[in-house]
């Protein structure tokens, strides 16, 4: 975030100005504090997280998806990309001439009903692929997961009773 007081690097160009603006932070917080106006943590906010990855594929070239997880909470129990072979909670945006598999899901930690949250994907050994099959032309592809806080609207998978995955 950059403003009029500040240099692209960061740095205070007009010290006055800066510290003006900041003394009328810190009364502004003061303020909200005093009438009991509190600061939710990221473990309360229930609003979807979202993480993604691009990259531009070469004609007829494939590359490999890196491994990705939420940073906080659990994938959407979402379809975001129908027809694909990928985890719910994961979109797949391609121009249309992208294939995209992954097919090893990472879980969280299972609740006393075996029931485990998926966090994310592992790309080791190929799990994870995406391939332009237009010969002609590059193409970008985005991978993003839609994350959530709210255990509601988790995907979660119910494993037989002592199975880990």
């Amino acid at each position: 975030m950059t403003n009029d007081t500040t240099s692209p690097d960061n740095r205070p160009r007009n010290r006055r100005s800066l510290l003006g603006k900041g003394a009328a932070v810190l009364l502004a917080t003061g303020a909200l504090i005093g009438a009991g106006a509190g600061v939710a943590s990221a473990a309360e906010d229930p609003r979807p997280r979202q993480e993604y990855f691009s990259e531009v594929i070469k004609p007829f070239d494939s590359i490999s998806i890196p491994s990705m997880q939420c940073s906080s909470g659990w994938l959407e129990d979402v379809d975001h990309s129908p027809g694909r072979i990928v985890p719910r909670g994961v979109a797949v945006s391609e121009p249309g001439s992208v294939g995209v598999t992954i097919s090893k899901t990472e879980y969280g930690t299972s609740t006393v009903d075996d029931t485990w949250p998926l966090i994310g994907f592992d790309s080791a050994g190929g799990r994870a692929t995406a391939t332009n099959w237009n010969p002609f032309a590059s193409a970008e592809v985005k991978i993003e997961l839609h994350c959530t806080n709210d255990w509601d609207k988790a995907a979660k998978k119910t494993f037989l009773p002592g199975f880990t995955p």
